[in-house]
């Protein structure tokens, strides 16, 4: 399967805007019979360019999305007299937009990241700007990510034909880097994980190469992750986070310098990561209090806030912060009410979800004798379905009861940090 085909590639695209671009492209998915609803597809990237713009340094710009509309991973691709996508140092003449199934195999996953990793590359943006017509535009993509193969299923070999098993291959063993030089390690993520996660890995390992320095980045991404091993940390000087969602299991990195950022400082401004990476191992090696005096990485609470960034950023981050510290509490509790609901109409008939809502888990006034048969504090029976069904809907509606003092602290603690929890959690169970 092509990932990008001739009918797929504009060459002189005219719009008047970001969104006119992305519908353009669009439709030549639809045309190829690639995407099934343009409209949903395409409100799919507006709300991906809404979390973050998608304009690049270079006159790049990388629109993409997960969508229900698109059945396979595919590419549409656009030159233009210069779209302003959101990059610092103007509009966009190379447009690529990365398309992909919601639920896309990992192996097709895997060419989307071959592709933005690409486009770090001045030969290959360089290509695509002197091509004269499609063809030649889908030949140098294909020769730079390839295309998706699925291999046939292998074919057994008779036992009595089986050649002998090869040794296992052993590990090397992790090499640091020369004297001149540093190892280097980072971890990249964005909120898709399908183009910004890469191309950022790819300009922290070419910057480092270009510094004489090693550098291994793992990217936690659309197409999984290869962890960094215990031995490539610990033989590392410093480490760069670059990212806009929460470094999964960052604890691993404590006791070593971490430069922390966003995943599009790292696209633009690579070198200068570098360098500070550097400048901070030299700082530490030299300075004894220098480690003592940095934070730890933690899988704790964070939160990902970029305090230089103008008010509407920062108010999108902030209210993402709570979100995201909410949607467990929404997810539990769901997933318990559901259960519930079903084991009541295991027991009770088609009626059950309705009966069981009258139960409830208040403790009654010791004075009165009667007895509650709804309340279970008081009237709980281990051997009956609907005794279980109600007690899950207690606690899945507790779970959901949390729901707004838990996205008004986290809100709270983006902005002010930890002194901001108390008064945020407070705050939203008062309201």
């Amino acid at each position: 399967m092509s990932l990008i085909t001739a009918d797929q590639v504009i060459l002189d695209l005219a719009a008047e805007d970001r969104h006119a671009a992305t519908r353009a492209l669009a439709g030549t998915l639809v045309a190829s019979g690639r995407c099934t609803d343009v409209e949903a597809f395409v409100a799919d990237v507006r709300k991906r360019e809404e979390t973050m713009a998608t304009g690049l340094p270079g006159g790049i710009a990388i629109p993409h999305a997960r969508s229900a509309a698109i059945t396979e991973p595919t590419l549409a691709f656009a030159r233009t007299d210069g779209i302003d996508w959101g990059a610092k140092d103007g509009p966009a003449s190379l447009v690529f937009l990365i398309a992909a199934p919601e639920g896309a195999g990992e192996a097709h996953m895997k060419v989307l990241p071959r592709l933005a990793k690409a486009l770090m590359k001045k030969e290959f943006t360089g290509a695509l700007r002197s091509a004269t017509t499609a063809d030649e535009v889908v030949a140098i993509v294909e020769a730079e990510v390839g295309d998706v193969v699925v291999s046939p299923p292998p074919v057994p070999t008779p036992a009595a034909e089986a050649p002998e098993p090869a040794p296992e291959p052993v590990a090397p063993a992790p090499v640091r880097a020369a004297s001149s030089g540093l190892t280097l390690v980072g971890v990249t993520s964005c909120p898709t994980g399908i183009a910004h996660t890469y191309m950022a890995a790819e300009a922290l390992e070419r910057a480092a190469k270009d510094a004489g320095h090693t550098m291994k980045v793992e990217t936690q991404g659309s197409a999984g992750a290869t962890p960094l091993t215990a031995e490539e940390i610990a033989a590392a000087d410093a480490v760069i986070f670059a990212h806009d969602v929460e470094v999964r299991s960052a604890e691993r990195f404590s006791g070593k310098p971490i430069v922390d950022v966003g995943v599009k400082k790292a696209i633009s401004d690579g070198p200068a990561l570098i360098a500070q990476a550097v400048a901070m191992s030299s700082e530490w090696k030299t300075n004894p209090h220098a480690e003592a005096a940095a934070p730890s990485a933690s899988s704790g609470l964070a939160t990902k806030v970029d305090k230089e960034a103008g008010l509407g950023t920062r108010l999108r981050q902030w209210l993402m912060t709570g979100v995201s510290y909410m949607i467990p509490f929404v997810a539990a509790g769901g997933i318990l009410i559901a259960l519930s609901f079903m084991l009541a109409q295991f027991a009770l008939g088609e009626n059950g979800a309705i009966e069981i809502t009258n139960y409830h888990a208040s403790y009654v006034d010791p004075s009165v004798t009667e007895v509650d048969p709804y309340n279970l504090a008081q009237n709980f029976d281990f051997t009956s379905l609907t005794a279980w069904a109600a007690l899950l809907f207690v606690i899945g509606g507790a779970a959901f009861g949390f729901l707004v003092p838990i996205l008004s602290g986290f809100i709270a603690f983006a902005i002010a940090d930890r002194p901001g929890l108390v008064p945020g959690i407070v705050g939203g169970s008062v309201a």
